[in-house]
């Protein structure tokens, strides 16, 4: 209570080595609050630094669990996971050409199986916002799998490339 009262929302930093204990933090309710509605399908995909008092250096930390009031969407707590590059983040999918593509203009529609992927990624600037799969080709009854997927340098499918991966499939009214 004394940390809200004073603008502050408490969480906690986990993860990482093993050797690293949790850490008690306490972030900014205001600037929590604005980054989760600028980035609301993309938050826990988003490495941020965070600073710890009495610690010298920055965490890299993903937001792993933000805890909302149910009536006004208030932020309660936040929980952090420390950043690693054997960690699997799931990104948002984003199905683009969908113009270019003759079915799905004359009427055929995209139906999305899957919203996001997990992947893995090299280092904290490499994490995309979203992941981009084009829907320029294929007709009826087509099927969109992980392989179709344009992966940024630096990441990669957290499961195996050869596991199937239904993202979307064409259908017709």
């Amino acid at each position: 209570r004394r940390l809200r009262a004073a603008g502050l929302i408490p969480g906690v930093v986990y993860g990482g080595e093993a050797a690293r204990p949790r850490r008690l933090v306490a972030v900014c309710e205001k600037a929590l609050g604005r980054e989760l509605r600028a980035r609301r399908a993309a938050v826990e995909n988003t490495v941020y630094e965070l600073n710890i008092q009495g610690e010298a250096g920055t965490e890299l930390v993903v937001p792993r669990q933000v805890q909302l009031r149910a009536a006004t969407s208030d932020v309660l707590s936040a929980n952090f996971l420390r950043f690693s590059p054997d960690l699997v983040l799931r990104v948002p999918l984003r199905f683009v050409d969908a113009g270019l593509n003759q079915t799905l203009r004359r009427g055929a529609y995209l139906h999305r199986v899957r919203h996001a992927l997990g992947v893995r990624c090299a280092d904290a600037a490499s994490v995309p916002e979203a992941l981009e799969v084009s829907c320029a080709a294929g007709g009826k009854g087509h099927v969109y799998h992980g392989t179709d997927v344009a992966l940024p340098p630096g990441v990669r499918l957290a499961t195996p490339a050869h596991a199937a991966h239904a993202l979307a499939v064409v259908k017709t009214k």
